[in-house]
């Protein structure tokens, strides 16, 4: 399931997504559509209860957060 993701029609800034899949939180980071980038998973959250998710960046790190808590790091290179 898709949370959220970026795609420049350019393919010159990166790309991200951000996706749930077989109860884990993915975040895959991709550098001008070359190819090159990172991912990262979360640990489980298929326990059937609400869960808070976010991604931030700082220059070419992302943090995954869960409940507010980090949960994951990738780095675009």
């Amino acid at each position: 399931m898709f949370i959220a993701s970026q795609r420049d029609s350019d393919n010159s800034t990166g790309q991200w997504i951000f996706y749930l899949d077989h109860g884990r939180l993915v975040f895959s980071a991709e550098n001008g559509g070359q190819g090159n980038g990172g991912e990262g998973n979360s640990n489980s959250i298929a326990d059937g209860n609400w869960h808070h998710v976010g991604v931030s960046q700082s220059g070419n790190f992302y943090t995954f957060y869960l409940d507010g808590v980090a949960d994951g790091t990738v780095t675009q290179v």
